[in-house]
């Protein structure tokens, strides 16, 4: 992991260090961040950051191939709730750009669901504001969330990500973006009418 981190002090037994930095878990409340590359950071999240979280997942929500749906706070308030107080196997990241919450990255970690002693990363959401990133910053943002993904991962003895894609939204931009990052593509989601 290219010089990605996220810090914590309490939970010294489950850091790990990566490429001379350290990712903590989750669990941790004093947390501070370490520029990814000049003007991007990736960490957990503030207290200040959840509105403007909301207001993106909104954004996100409204180019998928889902927004003829209506976006439900309430269900959107259940899942904040998890994220403000994550399981051990769950997590958030934030990315902002000079003080914006500009991306986000919510996964877990599991078994894989046929086998034993084995986990797997799995990305909930992984959303950019690409209004405000424009193309080229988002992509960077995108990586470097894929980025911190995998360091978190690996403190839970996840070796591969599964992320999918399902917005229906820059697809081919996305996979190019996935692939270029080692992804190898293992299947699809398809919509298919009742």
């Amino acid at each position: 992991m290219e010089n990605a981190s996220v810090h914590g002090a309490e939970h010294a037994a489950d850091a790990h260090a990566l490429d001379r930095s350290v990712l903590s878990s989750v669990e941790d409340q004093d947390v501070r961040a370490e520029r990814v590359k000049p003007g991007i950071v990736i960490r957990l999240p503030h207290d200040g950051d959840w509105r403007a979280l909301h207001e993106l997942v909104r954004k996100v929500h409204e180019r998928t191939v889902f927004s003829h749906i209506p976006f439900s706070d309430r269900k959107y308030a259940a899942i904040e709730a998890q994220a403000r107080n994550p399981q051990p196997h769950q997590c958030l990241l934030v990315a902002d750009v000079a003080g914006r919450v500009v991306g986000l990255a919510w996964f877990s970690a599991g078994e894989y669901l046929l086998g034993e002693g084995t986990v797997l990363t799995t990305t909930h959401l992984l959303g950019i504001d690409s209004e405000f990133c424009g193309p080229f910053r988002a992509a960077k943002v995108f990586v470097k969330l894929l980025r911190g993904v995998a360091a978190w991962s690996k403190t839970r003895g996840a070796h591969q990500i599964l992320v999918h894609v399902t917005t229906g939204y820059a697809l081919k931009q996305t996979d190019r973006l996935i692939r270029a990052g080692g992804g190898v593509c293992i299947g699809g989601s398809y919509l298919v009418k009742a």
